[in-house]
């Protein structure tokens, strides 16, 4: 996923395709899903 198309998403000046919005759909589910997996421990 390139860097700079995310940021021209995020601030509103470029609209992703169809295709691609489906892949950082895809993309922030498997992220989720790690993070739910994950531990976090404090000392």
């Amino acid at each position: 996923m390139n860097p700079a198309f995310l940021r021209q998403y995020v601030s509103g000046a470029k609209n992703p395709s169809k295709d691609q919005a489906k892949r950082i759909e895809e993309t922030l589910h498997c992220l989720a899903d790690e993070i739910k997996k994950t531990a976090l421990v404090v000392s």
